[in-house]
């Protein structure tokens, strides 16, 4: 390892180019860090100090190519950003001119930006990785232009785009030479690696316990591919790691959330938050040491793992599942947003893949979750033992009967873990304020709507939940007289029970209106396509008996939409 203090200035001003990795995560510095440096710089240039301390950058060398190249382990995040800043002020300085500033927008590019005597790639002097590298390569191709630069939205990076406007509208007449001068001022330590004499590994993990952390997906991604070639380390996180990543970033699940699920898959426990990249290494050592192939190989087959996984994940969580009976199961359980299921889940999938579980057998344990969850929420059974649960309950299943000793285990439970039965769930489901969660209400009326119609299920994805009786607390002379004397109090015990609560495409239509002009205006109840309104049509009053009815009427489905297990034969 070699350290050496440098000016910023002369640390850029050399025919060499800096590459990120492909496993360090994307240029992610926000507007407030932007900020911090931007204003720092100035107040810099404005001050008779000689230098100012940046920080650090690491690379190792890159021997391959015809310039010197680096390997940027840490400062991708002030380099980049440094990049954009001098962009701008070139652009800047390229459409104002100021006599004041004794460089040209044209050196602005060749000192720092670019290598005028290379093409191709190797024409710019920092390259990052899939967007964010076009992105700034159009920024710095654009420098000596007076038009502005003309980004594709959802093409382009956008945290780059949005820091570089940030710098162009903030550099001024005022301040461009104070931009100037504080960045000749900048200085850093340049800290050059041997890969063969020092650990990148640990002077990474060393550098990234300070300042801003990097998620544990961040850091669990960095460990597998740092020890790679670069050809290796493209290969890997082509083939498998992208492709985790950009689902992740689509979808309302953490990549670290999905890390965590793995673990507990492997190690039969839920590994703690703080510890899951240091339970990762441990595994992957683990992983390692059983397998007696060379190191690329063990490193492609532990993320072949992952990936595995992922895409057991992808049909579970993402909707990618091709069999229609298992997707509609998995939609389903999904809304009810239990994610600490997910381990359990994903060990079944992989036995339903490998045919140790059966279709049905696996539909059938997916319902019995559902009303597990579904009736311990409506009987407001806390859920923070269910973690323990579920990432153990595999484990005890018969592998001969899966279904038969899934229920056993359900039913063993007592007390916070027990699975309500009909009396305590028919009870609780006439009373329970559903709407204090509105994706459990919707849930709840989904499922009451399509009850029998499977086959031809009504679509509430763009219906919004209705009261009956309305919320307003002030109602109407007519609801006061359909409701009778003690109308407050009737509002307030069932205004958010299942009694009173329906779907419809015309809340806002409905509003506060009387039962009868609710139910007989145009795209009221009676002329209403959702089944749960076809009653309502029927009736000329609402009223506590007729909520109280409704209740006992949808109470009745429940139990059948969500049953309490029945155990037909003993396990041997």
């Amino acid at each position: 390892m070699q350290a050496v203090d440098e000016k910023v200035s002369h640390f850029l001003n050399k025919n060499q180019q800096f590459t990120i990795p492909i496993f360090q995560r994307k240029y992610d510095w926000q507007q407030k860090q932007c900020k911090q440096l931007f204003e720092d710089i100035i107040r810099i240039g404005q001050s008779d100090d000689e230098s100012h301390f940046l920080g650090s950058i690491v690379h190792l060398n890159d021997d391959h190519n015809i310039i010197p190249t680096y390997r940027v382990i840490d400062g991708q995040q002030r380099l980049t950003t440094l990049t954009l800043l001098i962009s701008a002020l070139a652009k800047y300085l390229y459409l104002n001119h100021i006599d004041e500033i004794e460089i040209t927008p044209k050196k602005l590019l060749n000192y720092y930006l670019i290598n005028p005597s290379e093409e191709g790639d190797l024409e710019y002097k920092i390259k990052l990785n899939d967007s964010d590298k076009k992105t700034l390569q159009k920024i710095i191709d654009n420098v000596l232009s007076e038009n502005e630069v003309r980004f594709k939205e959802g093409h382009d990076s956008k945290r780059i785009i949005d820091n570089y406007h940030y710098f162009i509208k903030n550099i001024n007449e005022n301040n461009a030479k104070n931009i100037f001068q504080g960045f000749q001022k900048l200085s850093i330590i340049v800290i050059s690696l041997k890969e063969r004499l020092d650990n990148p590994q640990l002077i990474f993990e060393s550098l990234n316990s300070k300042g801003l952390p990097l998620s544990k997906s961040d850091l669990i991604r960095n460990y597998v591919l740092m020890g790679l070639n670069p050809h290796e380390q493209d290969k890997i996180y082509t083939d498998y790691w992208k492709e985790m990543e950009d689902l992740f970033e689509e979808i309302d699940y953490q990549f670290d959330r999905f890390i965590k699920d793995y673990l507990t898959i492997k190690l039969n426990k839920t590994p703690v938050d703080n510890e899951i990249y240091y339970e990762f290494k441990k595994y992957a050592q683990n992983f390692y040491r059983n397998h007696d192939d060379d190191k690329f190989v063990n490193i492609k087959n532990l993320t072949m793992d992952i990936y595995k996984y992922f895409n057991y994940f992808s049909n579970f969580y993402a909707g990618t599942e091709k069999n229609e009976y298992l997707r509609i199961s998995f939609e389903s359980i999904n809304e009810l947003g239990y994610k600490i299921i997910c381990p359990f889940i994903l060990k079944l999938y992989d036995d339903y893949t490998n045919e140790k579980l059966n279709e049905n057998d696996f539909i059938a344990i997916l319902n019995l979750t559902e009303s597990f969850l579904f009736r311990r929420y409506i009987c407001d059974l806390p859920s923070n033992s269910l973690n323990k649960f579920f990432a153990g309950v595999y484990e005890r299943l018969d592998k001969s009967s899966y279904v038969g000793s899934y229920k056993l285990t359900l039913l063993a439970g007592k007390n916070n873990m027990k699975f309500p039965n009909n009396r305590e769930f028919g009870r609780d489901f006439k009373n329970k304020d559903l709407y204090k969660k509105k994706n459990f209400a919707k849930y709840t009326l989904r499922k009451l709507e399509n009850f029998n119609f499977e086959k031809e299920p009504t679509d509430v994805k763009n219906l919004s939940i209705e009261h009956i009786m309305p919320q307003n607390e002030e109602l109407s002379e007519e609801w006061q007289k359909d409701l009778g004397r003690e109308w407050r109090d009737i509002q307030r015990k069932y205004l958010h029970t299942i009694g009173n609560l329906t779907l419809t495409g015309y809340n806002q239509k409905l509003s506060d209106s009387s039962f009868i002009t609710k139910r007989d205006m145009e795209n009221g109840f009676k002329l209403s396509s959702i089944r749960l309104n076809k009653p309502l049509a029927k009736l000329n009053h609402w009223n506590e008996s007729q909520i109280l009815k409704r209740a006992n009427d949808f109470t009745q489905k429940a139990y059948k939409i969500w049953p309490y297990p029945k155990l037909q034969t003993k396990l041997k």
